[in-house]
């Protein structure tokens, strides 16, 4: 299985911790800066060890990493790599619109930007890394259990946030994991997961928008709904957000 350095600016560390943990839980091993540096340690020293030893480099590009001259030097020295080995070693992942770096204009990126379109760009991740893999299949049915319940918590704890900022993320996930029978999204529970943490900051009202917007586009035609699957329901309600 392929490994993987995740470099990003660390305002971007919540999306970064939901895609660790998601990798994770697919058995792909990630760098992340807060993981894999101990007090101590040489940051330098770290960082290049990581990124030697990892078999790709995903560059977060955000309007806050390309301006981070961390995130600069890593991809420089990545990319050094993919030339001298004459394979790829970045893979860009696009999750807010900014200038992408002229040395990876010319690559296919993997676009996260919206709750719909980090479901493809998760299982185009996994292609990737999984290359011998013949379907790469996340499951959107697969139900929510206590041992992933107690873990998120934990995660959750770990970050030190509000306890009203947990209990809207609880909201958030719980609801878009629930099954549709019980009013819920019926997602899976590695994109609840991701869903939730992206939602977290958006305005109630807006959130509440999404929701009805999500619903009606997945509700069965014969109950005067659009019809469409999960992933078409989620670009639907992003788009028109």
């Amino acid at each position: 299985m392929a490994s993987i350095f995740l470099s990003h600016n660390s305002e971007d560390k919540e999306f970064v911790r939901a895609l660790h943990e998601f990798l994770k839980e697919e058995g792909i091993k990630s760098w992340i800066d807060e993981a894999e540096i101990k007090i101590g340690d040489s940051l330098l020293g770290k960082i290049n060890e990581g990124i030697n030893k990892a078999d790709y480099l995903a560059i977060i590009l955000s309007p806050r990493s390309i301006k981070s001259n961390w995130v600069k030097y890593e991809l420089e020295r990545a990319m050094t790599m993919e030339i001298n080995q004459g394979k790829t070693k970045v893979l860009p992942i696009l999750i807010e619109n900014c200038e992408v770096p002229e040395c990876i204009q010319y690559k296919k990126w993997g676009d996260f930007r919206t709750p719909a379109k980090v479901i493809s760009g998760m299982k185009d991740l996994l292609e990737r890394l999984n290359e011998n893999k013949k379907e790469i299949k996340i499951d959107e049915k697969k139900e929510i259990t206590p041992k992933r319940v107690m873990k998120t918590k934990k995660e959750m704890n770990n970050e030190k946030i509000s306890e009203g900022e947990y209990n809207r993320f609880r909201k958030l996930y719980d609801d878009a994991v629930r099954s549709r029978n019980y009013g819920g999204m019926g997602l899976n529970e590695k994109i609840a997961l991701i869903l939730a943490k992206g939602l977290l900051k958006l305005p109630e009202n807006r959130y509440n928008r999404f929701r009805k917007l999500y619903d009606d586009a997945v509700r069965s035609r014969n109950y005067g709904g659009m019809g469409l699957d999960t992933n078409e329901a989620l670009k639907f309600a992003s788009e028109n957000l």
